[in-house]
């Protein structure tokens, strides 16, 4: 009987040890994870000079922006405002991924509406993805 509790006694401490191993071979959070397995875009000097000319472009396409707003919803500032700042982040997201046919596509598909564009552009490169 004692051997018996011994080696039952043993078994579980083999197991708990191993089980805690394997928990401590784990990134430690999904965040991390995510940040293990995401590839960081390489740009190219021709892709940095064109950031830089849509930089500089910036305030032209904030004032398109606006004037759009302004024309869209001329009495309500709120509503101008929303939308406005949903383009500017958009933008400014478009601006950081290389340019490529998904997001000449979708820049010529929808040349002031940079929501549609982000939103376009993520979903075919996931589904480009999948097809792989």
């Amino acid at each position: 009987m004692t051997t018996r509790l011994f080696t039952i006694s043993a078994v579980c401490a083999l197991t708990f040890f191993s089980c805690n191993q394997a928990a401590d071979s784990k990134p430690g959070t999904e965040q991390e994870f995510y940040e293990e397995t995401v590839q960081q875009p390489v740009i190219t000097p021709e892709e940095q000079l064109a950031l830089d000319e849509a930089f500089e472009n910036r305030s032209e396409t904030i004032r398109k922006l606006k004037e759009r707003a302004t024309r869209d919803w001329p009495n309500d500032y709120t509503t101008q405002e929303y939308w406005v700042n949903a383009e500017i982040e958009a933008y400014d997201y478009m601006l950081t991924i290389p340019d490529d046919e998904i997001k000449r596509s979708a820049q010529r598909d929808w040349p002031l509406d940079f929501t549609t564009q982000k939103y376009w552009y993520y979903e075919q490169v996931e589904a480009k993805e999948r097809m792989k």
